[in-house]
């Protein structure tokens, strides 16, 4: 080889190198930070937690841990969804540094890190503490970082420094966000009969006779009167089927205006659920009471014992058989099994329904949406309306 060309060679290797280990060198700070918790001691302490605070703009909520469970502060004490809980927890001691961001007041808009007490403000304050309401962590959540890996812009509040972390905190401070909105479903297909009673009005009351009938029965149906709409009518057994929350109060000193309405569903099986509800403020109220009216309860289909079936249906194969036939032989392997289906779960009674709705609904009023409040507070005037006369026939003049 030439020396010029050797030296060439030596040259543009000293000069790879060289850029490697400047590339090298300039990932190197967002390497080890991105292996640094934004929270190191966190994760340590994480069973610790025991206070979970997150303040917004217009919101703010609490929720603590209590004995076994979580509840929400700011609503009295209502249970607070424990998956929620932990995936903030998790979610808060899982983020870890990649790079920093600015430290100039004037940029923090753009990240969402500006504080909630900014105006405008977008940002998302988080505090987590222990029993003794010591401080684990505590942070503001700006925006997702947009394109690239999930990241998101934070800031912890007693510092002027901002960062992009790893990972993502989904959390909201609307206490109704911290609550399982479903609330009841129950199928109207178990519904038998329906009562509104509401102040200053003559009661409704709908009907089936058998749980196999299409339509609902509107009783006592006024002269010169009639349904505006079948439809309407059957569609008031779907009262508490899939009924979701939109907020709850403390049933505790709370009373609901005089003149309320009271709806009682009764159920072919004998469940009995009262709801009495009002609109305040735009928002319907309800109350919830369940009960178990035995004498009510419908029959139950009775169904041929397990054994009995068995028995008629080997009473009908024997008897399908000539006689004297033999017995057909069984292949080594293919003899038959004696299979016994594993039992389904048994379902709970309906007076275990209703302990448990009871023990679930007891001390809360509800806010329910608008359109389910609709369906608890239906009058005659909004379900039916006058019969017109047929128009009279008037044959044509002779001329």
């Amino acid at each position: 080889m030439r020396k010029t060309a050797f030296f060439a060679l030596c040259i543009a290797t000293v000069l790879a190198v060289a850029a490697a280990m400047f590339v090298s060198n300039q990932r190197a700070p967002e390497s080890e930070l991105a292996q640094s918790a934004l929270f190191p001691r966190l994760a340590d302490h994480i069973n610790d937690v025991a206070r979970i605070e997150v303040k917004s703009k217009d919101h703010k909520t609490t929720v603590r841990k209590d004995g076994e469970r979580w509840v929400i502060e700011d609503r009295g004490g209502y249970p607070a969804l424990f998956d929620k809980v932990k995936a903030t927890v998790v979610a808060v001691a899982d983020l870890e540094v990649l790079e920093p961001k600015t430290s100039n007041k004037e940029l923090y808009p753009r990240l969402g890190v500006e504080g909630i007490d900014a105006e405008p403000s977008s940002s998302v304050l988080v505090n987590l503490a222990d029993g003794q309401s010591k401080p684990l962590a505590a942070l503001l959540v700006g925006k997702p970082r947009s394109g690239g890996p999930l990241g998101t812009y934070v800031r912890r509040p007693d510092e002027p420094q901002a960062w992009l972390v790893r990972g993502q905190v989904e959390v909201s401070a609307d206490p109704v966000e911290w609550m399982e909105r479903e609330l009841l479903n129950i199928a109207p297909e178990r519904i038998r009969e329906i009562t509104i009673e509401k102040a200053g009005e003559k009661p409704v009351r709908v009907f089936k006779k058998e749980p196999k009938d299409k339509d609902y029965v509107l009783a006592d149906l006024p002269k010169a009167a009639k349904l505006k709409s079948q439809l309407t009518l059957n569609g008031l057994a779907n009262a508490l089927e899939q009924m979701r929350l939109d907020d709850v109060k403390k049933r505790a000193g709370f009373e609901l205006p005089k003149g309320h309405t009271v709806t009682t569903l009764r159920g072919f099986d004998g469940l009995v659920a009262v709801v009495q509800s009002a609109l305040i403020d735009d928002k319907t109220h309800a109350v919830f009471e369940f009960s178990y009216d035995a004498a009510a309860a419908a029959e139950p289909e009775k169904k041929p014992a397990a054994s009995d079936q068995a028995t008629a249906t080997a009473t009908a194969a024997g008897a399908e058989k000539p006689a004297g036939a033999p017995e057909a032989p069984t292949a080594p392997g293919n003899a038959p099994k004696s299979e016994v289906p594993a039992p389904e779960p048994a379902k709970p009674s309906v007076a275990d329904e209703v302990a448990t709705l009871n023990a679930k609904v007891a001390e809360w009023v509800y806010l329910v949406p608008t359109y389910k409040g609709k369906l608890l507070a239906e009058g005659l005037s909004d379900l039916t309306e006058p019969e017109q006369p047929e128009p009279k026939k008037t044959s044509p003049k002779s001329k």
